[in-house]
């Protein structure tokens, strides 16, 4: 277990993808995933993923029109 985790949603999230809203530029943030089945059963923790949040918005990456995925932050 990761001793500076944070937990970032306490309801489960249907899909593989989610925006963390709250994520600050130019920062560093290392994310792990877990499943629930539907008996409600938590998988063991997936490997360390790294995800680097450039100083500002880089122009011409998603269109203005794309739909976001979910926020990562629900039920908190």
């Amino acid at each position: 277990m990761c001793e500076k985790c944070e937990r970032i949603n306490s309801l489960p999230i249907a899909g593989t993808t989610c925006v963390d809203n709250l994520a600050k530029d130019n920062g560093k943030y290392y994310y792990v995933i877990t499943a629930i089945n539907a008996a409600g059963r938590i998988s063991s923790s997936s490997n360390e993923a790294i995800a680097p949040i450039p100083d500002e918005k880089q122009p011409g990456t998603v269109p203005a029109d794309f739909p976001l995925p979910p926020s990562c932050r629900v039920g908190d």
